[in-house]
């Protein structure tokens, strides 16, 4: 396995508290380690909190590209790895193979060009050192364009209806605790219509695990 040395390691930055209980984002602030940012206190998520390991920067933005838009698919367990320390929060003491990880999809026109789905191999890594199971619990049934030069109202409207739950996992979501896993957590939109339809499908609760925090 690829591993990094001391150096890189250095050049990580965690993503530790003060922090947003609901989006995860980093703070310098004078306030409590317990705290709902601005934007999140004018914001209703389907998910109950969003959860990273590193922000996104540095080193890790720069193995994260390598991995999705190079094919640097030996990077895979080194960033699984990576992603668990997401797992130190207490909100995820229970984490056991009653939950359920469901990674976010890709259309099928972005899997051919990439070839492999990011947030899929960064689950299966992730499931294997925590015993939750990977599951393909939803599809993405209509191509979108770039999120990155929407403003956060357009990225909703512009995911609306984009994702819906296979029907063969409709029975396995019933009152099950969700672990939704993506590389990068932006702006949350795309989480929350994940976790919209994975609540409508039966879900108990959604929460996001994220590599890291855009």
């Amino acid at each position: 396995h690829t591993r990094l040395c001391e150096a890189c390691l250095a050049e990580l930055w965690p993503c530790e508290s003060p922090n947003c209980d609901i989006c995860g984002e980093s703070f310098q602030t004078d306030a409590d380690a317990s705290f709902t940012c601005q934007t999140c206190r004018d914001r209703s998520f389907a998910f109950e909190f969003a959860v990273a390991a590193y922000q996104s920067r540095g080193l890790v933005r720069e193995l994260i590209h390598r991995f999705k838009y190079h094919r640097h698919l030996f990077l895979r367990p080194l960033l699984g790895q990576l992603m668990l320390k997401a797992n130190e929060d207490p909100r995820l003491s229970d984490l056991d193979a009653n939950w359920l990880a469901v990674p976010v999809p890709l259309h099928h026109r972005r899997y051919r060009e990439r070839e492999f789905n990011q947030a899929d191999e960064l689950s299966r890594v992730w499931s294997n050192d925590t015993g939750v199971p990977t599951v393909q619990a939803l599809k993405r049934t209509r191509y979108t364009s770039s999120q990155t030069r929407y403003r956060r109202d357009q990225r909703m409207a512009n995911l609306r209806g984009a994702f819906v739950v296979q029907k063969r996992f409709q029975a396995r979501l019933q009152d099950r605790s969700v672990v939704l896993v993506d590389d990068v957590f932006t702006t949350g939109s795309t989480a929350h219509e994940c976790a919209s339809i994975l609540r409508e499908a039966g879900a108990k609760k959604v929460v996001v695990i994220t590599l890291a925090r855009g």
